[in-house]
């Protein structure tokens, strides 16, 4: 298993490096975040969903990050203690943040779907109401057929 991991990954400088990474493509998750909340409380879906291909693009870099972490993080309290104590205190802060700033996102993106979830349930019941109704007013629009038609006779035009 060892041979199938990056060396880079073992070396502290590089680890910082790519902590100081995701911190930066957290914030920009963050910012994301506060820009769909105001696009969804907006209703403005063309722009919104702009919005979310670039998260899930960010989300993809975060992930190969992570992925490039995580021979590092599998042993983080051996790994750490090949960091000088600056770099402790700097992997600490930046992975505090992380986990913060992740969890903040989480929360608002649940309380966005909770507002997409509860506009889908009134489109949903204004569109069921719009059929109701469209059904009772076909059922008026339907035509008699002419040989039941009380003015007229089998043979009139």
């Amino acid at each position: 298993m060892e041979g199938a991991q990056s060396p880079k990954t073992h070396v502290p400088d590089d680890v910082m490096t790519l902590l100081r990474e995701q911190a930066v493509l957290y914030g920009r998750l963050e910012a994301y975040s506060r820009r769909q909340r105001q696009l969804v409380s907006e209703d403005d879906v063309g722009p919104l969903l702009t919005l979310l291909a670039e998260r899930q693009k960010l989300s993809q870099e975060l992930t190969m990050i992570a992925s490039r972490l995580a021979p590092a993080r599998h042993e983080w309290s051996v790994f750490r203690k090949r960091l000088t104590p600056e770099q402790q205190k700097e992997a600490d802060t930046l992975i505090e943040a992380a986990g913060v700033g992740l969890r903040k996102v989480i929360a608002e993106d649940e309380q966005d779907a909770r507002v997409l979830s509860g506009r889908r349930q009134v489109v949903a019941g204004t569109l069921q109401s719009a059929h109701t109704t469209g059904a009772a007013l076909s059922a008026y629009r339907v035509p008699w057929p002419r040989a039941s038609r009380l003015d007229c006779k089998h043979g009139d035009a």
